[in-house]
């Protein structure tokens, strides 16, 4: 009998725990990877609609655009750097009295 039997059951015990904790991380790490994924394709989607030239499309892709800026998913450093959210990229075609 090994002199260190003691131990093999305290070993595997700690792998099944570092596998448990890998694959944690890992479906941690996917999860926020497919939440900014689907924030910038809302966003890019608010991007097309700004595009359009028509005064509703333009005003929704406005408040999608807001929505996202606060969203939890967003990343704040491509929000501030991304001239597109920037407010001198675009000015609105409607007047403030036709959002009411």
């Amino acid at each position: 009998m090994a002199p260190y039997f003691w131990l093999q059951p305290a070993v595997t015990g700690a792998a099944a725990i570092l596998v448990l904790l890998g694959a944690g991380l890992t479906i941690r790490q996917r999860y926020r990877a497919d939440r900014k994924d689907q924030w910038w394709k809302r966003t890019q989607w608010a991007f097309d609609l700004l595009l359009t030239g028509e005064e509703d499309r333009e005003v929704l892709g406005l408040l999608v655009l807001a929505q996202q800026a606060a969203a939890k998913a967003a990343d704040t450093r491509t929000v501030r750097s991304s001239p597109k959210l920037s407010s001198q990229w675009w000015t609105p075609t409607c007047k403030p009295t036709t959002l009411k």
